[in-house]
Parts: C-alpha cells; sequence; structure tokens
C-alpha cells in the first residue's frame, strides 16, 4: 500500500478537486472554462498569459488522463519526496513540469513558424493564383474539408469580382493565422510527473515495477527507458489522430535528469 506524502497528496487532491470543478461546473471565468483558461497556450497567442505555464501542470482533458498522471505520481513520488524532502521535491517537480513547457512551445514554434511565413508574405503581396497554389498544396496543413469550402468560395466569387476575391483571400489568411496562434493549448502533468519518474529511476534504478496489464517486471531503469525511447518513436511516427505532448514527455525526462546530475554534483548540503 502507498504512503502519501505531504507534497504527493496536495498535488493530487489539488488535481482532482480541478478536474471535478471543471468538468462537473461547468463554471466559467471572464467568459472561458477553466480548462482553457488555465491550459498553457502557445507564447505568441491572445490567449496565452504566464500563470498558465503554472497552472496547465494542475488541469486534465479528462478522468483517464489524469488517473494516468497521478498513478506515476502516487508510484514515483512519494519516496522521492521521503529522501528529498518537500521543499526540494516540489521545486523539483514544477523545475520538470516547466521543462516540458518550453520543449513543448520550443517544438511547436519550429512547427508553426514556416506556416506564418506564408501567411506573412501572403498578406504583404496577395493574389489569386499565389493563394490557389498555397491551398493545392495545402502547406498550411489546413483540415481536407475545411480546405475545400474555402477553395469553392474564393473561386465562386472571383468569377463575379476577382477584387473582392482577393479581399475574401485574406480574410481567409487573417483567420488561418489566428486559428494557428490561438488553438493550440496544453494540459497535465505528464511532464513533471515523468521527471519525477526519472529521478525515481536514477535513485532506484533496479527496483521492480510490475507493468499492467502484461504483469511483468520491469526495472526502473529499463521503463524509463523504454518510455523515453516510445516518446522519439510517437513524434517520428507523427500520426495524424495523435495529440499527445510527446516533446513534453520528452521535456520532463531530460530536465529531471539534468537538475539530479546537477543537485549531485553540489553536494554539499541537502534541502
Amino acid at each position: 500500500m502507498f504512503r502519501l506524502t505531504p507534497v504527493v497528496k496536495n498535488i493530487l487532491i489539488i488535481n482532482v478537486i480541478l478536474l471535478l470543478v471543471s468538468q462537473m461546473t461547468g463554471l466559467q471565468i471572464m467568459g472561458r472554462s477553466l480548462n482553457d483558461l488555465f491550459a498553457l497556450h502557445y507564447i505568441q497567442g491572445e490567449n496565452f498569459s504566464p500563470f498558465q505555464l503554472v497552472t496547465h501542470m494542475f488541469m486534465h482533458a479528462g478522468f483517464m488522463h489524469l488517473l494516468s498522471n497521478m498513478i506515476g505520481l502516487i508510484v514515483f513520488g512519494p519516496k522521492l519526496e521521503w529522501i528529498w524532502g518537500p521543499k526540494r521535491f516540489l521545486l523539483f517537480y514544477f523545475v520538470t513540469g516547466l521543462g516540458a513547457a518550453a520543449l513543448q512551445m520550443t517544438a511547436y514554434f519550429f512547427e508553426l513558424s514556416p506556416k506564418l511565413a506564408i501567411i506573412t508574405d501572403y498578406l504583404q503581396d496577395p493574389s489569386l493564383a499565389v493563394f490557389k497554389s498555397i491551398m493545392d498544396s495545402n502547406s498550411l496543413q489546413i483540415n481536407p474539408r475545411a480546405l475545400m469550402e474555402i477553395q469553392n468560395n474564393i473561386e465562386s466569387t472571383a468569377l463575379l469580382n476577382p477584387d473582392r476575391a482577393i479581399d475574401q483571400s485574406v480574410a481567409y489568411m487573417g483567420q488561418i493565422q489566428e486559428f494557428l496562434l490561438n488553438s493550440y493549448r496544453m494540459v497535465g502533468a505528464s511532464g513533471a510527473v515523468l521527471g519525477i519518474a526519472m529521478g525515481f529511476a536514477l535513485y532506484f534504478p533496479n527496483t521492480e515495477m510490475v507493468i499492467f496489464p502484461i504483469m511483468i517486471p520491469v526495472k526502473a531503469k529499463y521503463l524509463v527507458i523504454f518510455y523515453f525511447l516510445y516518446e522519439f518513436y510517437s513524434i517520428w511516427a507523427a500520426s495524424p489522430s495523435d495529440n499527445v505532448a510527446h516533446f513534453a514527455h520528452i521535456g520532463g525526462m531530460v530536465f529531471g535528469y539534468l537538475l539530479i546530475r546537477y543537485w549531485n554534483s553540489k553536494r554539499n548540503r541537502f534541502w
């Protein structure tokens, strides 16, 4: 039976309360749901607020999302908190969570930048020929149904009034730009929890973990290595239906590893 340490218990309670409030009450603040307000939005979007760098770690998309993260926290967290104490454990939790968010946002920046460049160039010098080229190549990766609707509207308008069609294309590009900047959001404690899993594997590498549902014991160090490699594979596979923040998972583990290495290089005192 797991014995919950104070910080682990409080993180668990906060996460459960916020999920219940957001899922069951429909509470809104300033006209926005809790999941939208507290989720981490892209830093250049109008929905971004600095507090989201912290609050997104306590929000989850649903019960199963929460359950998987809290199981990881309960399994890996208490031993580390017992070794480090509450202050250092809480610091580790937030540093790995912030590191996860930083890597995920960096990845999204590199994914988004070429699309924003295409839109910026078009808005500076719009033409129907260039618009058609962008739509035909789908370089902005628009939903096929929306793409077809946009193309049909522009082509129909161009037959009657080409100047109006150009204005309409500019409006569409502005809407796409706004969507790209404001549609992305991230929630969950996964980055911080995987940072804790990395910490556990470094301190207790040979502890055997039973993996459900295969029920085969695996040493913690091999489990973390496997999960780390799996995240890279998932990024490489790039399934269109995959909405998991894999870079955040990698970021949490990397920052957890680096922080522990730093602490171990300065072992003159322990918090």
